[in-house]
């Protein structure tokens, strides 16, 4: 996200709505998989679907690096192919949670999933800020952190074979309460999203930096998160069930801020509590959800 502007510097005649297809096409194809894995890993390893994800944003990252540059379609291409590895990924790691952890110690372990997706994602994006104030496409190299991914899992990752199940025994687990946290994190997430795809256009149209400020921004988003995320636990349960009402209202107040004061400053405290709420939303609605399905 931090280096929308310079791509649009480098591709002068591409629509402003092009470039943005950058952040949204893995959007898109990340919704579109996130439904594909589930049904999928009941025929293959979830192991297996998580080597191939990661691989396919391997693959998405070294594309954008080396043939970024000659044509927006390969940018396009590598978004694809990370939007698969965010889609995938994204259900099989709260899978797995489900898989081997219930009760309290799987919305622990929910919340620190959150932290460690916060935490790798602050370290990322604040890199990918860096590199690309050498040259843009640099910022592509973060994604090499798939390949230790990769042989971790690998290694450590159980190869459990897919189970049998019976069709009609499994019709009708997702009741109203999972239809209902769906469209709610699915809105939730629309409108969040307006953060990501704008953000390093405005702190360049409003001459406040360039992609590395970007990256610092998107840092503190991640950082927030990390830290909620980390407590996520006692936070639950204080908050018991306003716990969504409470993120999204402070999501709101963080987009309030970029809107009214509009100001560096009131930018950087804005990521803050946008990356608070993501962190409390997100874990709390796959937790609910998972729940409704379980009982």
């Amino acid at each position: 996200s931090a280096i929308l502007a310079d791509i649009e510097r480098h591709f002068p005649n591409q629509e402003e709505s092009v470039i943005q297809m950058v952040l949204t096409l893995p959007a898109l194809m990340g919704l579109i998989f996130a439904f594909i894995a589930g049904p999928l890993s009941m025929r293959i390893a979830k192991k297996n679907l998580v080597i191939f994800s990661l691989g396919c944003g391997l693959s998405g990252g070294l594309i954008g690096l080396v043939l970024g540059p000659l044509a927006m379609g390969f940018l396009l291409l590598s978004s694809v192919l990370i939007g698969v590895a965010q889609g995938i990924n994204a259900t099989m790691t709260m899978a797995l949670i489900t898989d081997y952890y219930s009760g309290e110690e799987s919305g622990a372990m929910m919340g620190l999933q959150s932290a460690f997706l916060n935490g790798g994602s602050m370290v990322l994006l604040f890199t990918s800020g860096l590199l690309a104030n050498v040259k843009w496409n640099h910022a592509y190299l973060v994604y090499l952190a798939f390949l230790p991914a990769i042989l971790i899992v690998i290694r450590n990752l159980p190869d459990d074979r897919p189970k049998p199940t019976n069709q009609k025994e499994d019709s009708g687990k997702l009741n109203v309460r999972v239809y209902f946290i769906a469209i709610a994190i699915f809105l939730f997430g629309s409108f969040f999203f307006v953060f990501q795809t704008n953000i390093a256009l405005l702190v360049v149209i409003k001459g406040y930096g360039d992609a590395t400020l970007s990256g610092m921004i998107n840092t503190a988003v991640s950082a927030s998160g990390m830290l909620v995320g980390l407590q996520y636990g006692k936070l639950k349960r204080r908050l018991k069930t306003l716990a969504i009402p409470v993120g999204m209202a402070m999501v709101g107040l963080g987009m309030g801020l970029i809107y009214l004061p509009g100001t560096l400053s009131s930018i950087f405290i804005a990521a803050i509590f946008i990356g608070m709420g993501i962190g409390i939303v997100m874990p709390t609605g796959i937790f609910i959800a998972a729940n409704a399905v379980n009982n």
